[in-house]
């Protein structure tokens, strides 16, 4: 999509109802398109006027984010509650089996610029979700994965409302086939309790591990 594309469809949200949000992204990586921090910029701008909305979000593989995008999504952070990084791994030769193609030490230091950038900035907003999804290729990573990013994440808080945290998901497999969704939360019901993995209050962010994907903070 083209930015005069882009800001038609953005200009055309009503002006007597007001939608709640806008989600910049649907089955695809955002930030393939080199505009990107331009049809940001763009829709935060929004927000203020009559016809805005009440927030921004979005999905990332986070492999092509730049410091130029950290630093937009940083400027218009206060209507981006939070957005969610895909990592499922926290080694690379697992990554490479799951995410095929992908650079696992980018894609590292892509969130992790992201989350010091934040904490230097003193920024509040938006908070990251930081999701593995547990499948028979990666499980026994996800303690290592829950401590890496507990530890970098206390080393680099964010600060603000203690109910507003960065999480940490440990999220079930969505199966295309409704017949064998059972399956899959039998085998993360399985796995979270042989790895001692449920969802807690760390302080300083969220732990989550639910088979549902609908979860708030009263599953904790």
């Amino acid at each position: 999509m083209d930015f005069s594309t882009f800001k038609k469809v953005i200009d055309q949200f009503p002006r007597k109802k007001k939608p709640n949000g806008i989600k910049l992204f649907w089955l695809g990586e955002p930030m393939l398109n080199k505009d990107f921090p331009k049809f940001l910029c763009y829709a935060a701008g929004h927000f203020m006027n009559p016809r805005g909305y009440e927030y921004i979000t979005f999905d990332t593989n986070c492999c092509f984010m730049t410091e130029e995008v950290i630093e937009t999504i940083l400027e218009v952070g206060e209507i981006i509650p939070l957005f969610t990084t895909s990592l499922d791994a926290i080694t690379p030769e697992t990554y490479g089996k799951i995410r095929v193609g992908g650079d696992f030490e980018k894609v590292m230091g892509n969130v992790r610029a992201f989350i010091r950038r934040r904490h230097e900035l003193k920024k509040n907003s938006p908070r990251i979700v930081l999701q593995f999804i547990l499948m028979k290729e990666n499980y026994k990573e996800a303690p290592q994965f829950i401590r890496y990013w507990s530890n970098f994440l206390k080393e680099n808080p964010a600060p603000g409302n203690p109910f507003h945290q960065d999480i940490i998901w440990i999220k079930r497999m969505d199966s295309p086939f409704p017949e064998k969704q059972g399956e899959c939360n039998q085998f993360f019901k399985e796995k979270t309790n042989e790895l001692g993995i449920s969802s807690k209050d760390l302080g300083f962010a969220r732990l989550v591990a639910t088979t549902t994907n609908n979860w708030n903070k009263d599953e904790l």
